[in-house]
């Protein structure tokens, strides 16, 4: 019952803050929050920004209210206050929200320990990849394609890629899986990485120790791309797996 309560007391938390305007928030530096926990939430988002990323801006949703107890945890407690996201978030923009405690176990004084939820907006301008000119349905991604460009994160699509080209070599010479019109923003969920391998196909297997390299034939039994695992049945009608190196070629596992 006691756990049930507990979570009845935080999804209302949570449900109460999600409507919270953004025309309340304040600043992190300018909140009233102690420097001591504005700096506790300043280092855990800067170590979650999103890759390619180049400004941020923390606001503070809860109110006033809400965090006066907060107001305690100053340079007087001992211990470093935690602070950690009750969700980690698959990209840091937007709302999220954090745990803050705070705890003084100084032999001077009797324990004492400080809890409370914060609502964040996390504003993040950065880099991600968006077309230079339409591109058809299969057809392999390049370098000259992109255009790299900065804006905004938050409103882009889950899959975005974010960052400059060197943070994506994997990517390049994938295949589109739907035509893009130009300036459409390139999704890695729109790409597929390019087959080179196929079923039937016979393969080169190298198997390599300390001082030696074996190699041996197999006929491929699944279709395949680079960095994929397969299953490749050789002369003997043995069958093993195989990592795929290239096309027609794979390393034993």
């Amino acid at each position: 019952m006691l756990i049930l309560l507990r979570a009845i007391v935080f999804l209302g938390a949570t449900l109460w803050l999600a409507y919270v305007p953004s025309s309340q928030a304040t600043s992190l530096t300018e909140s009233l929050l102690p420097p001591i926990i504005q700096q506790a939430i300043a280092t855990l988002v800067r170590e979650e920004l999103p890759l390619g990323s180049s400004e941020h801006h923390i606001s503070i949703l809860s109110s006033n209210a809400s965090l006066a107890s907060l107001s305690a945890c100053d340079s007087s407690y001992h211990d470093q206050p935690l602070a950690q996201f009750t969700r980690v978030p698959e990209r840091l923009t937007g709302r999220v929200m954090v745990k803050i405690m705070c705890s003084n176990s100084s032999a001077e004084s009797a324990p004492t320990a400080i809890q409370q939820f914060v609502q964040l907006q996390v504003e993040v301008i950065g880099s991600y990849w968006v077309t230079k000119a339409e591109l058809a349905t299969g057809s392999p991604l390049q370098s000259e394609h992109i255009d790299v460009v900065t804006g905004p994160l938050q409103r882009l699509p889950r899959h975005a890629v974010l960052g400059q080209l060197q943070d994506h070599p994997q990517l390049l010479g994938q295949t589109l899986r739907r035509s893009l019109s130009k300036g459409s923003i390139i999704q890695e969920n729109l790409l597929q990485a390019t087959q080179v391998i196929r079923f039937g196909d016979d393969i080169i297997i190298t198997a390599e120790g300390p001082g030696f390299v074996i190699t041996r034939s197999g006929k491929a039994m699944d279709t395949a791309a680079v960095g994929d695992r397969i299953r490749v049945k050789l002369d003997n009608q043995r069958i093993i797996q195989v990592l795929v190196t290239g096309k027609g070629t794979a390393k034993a596992l």
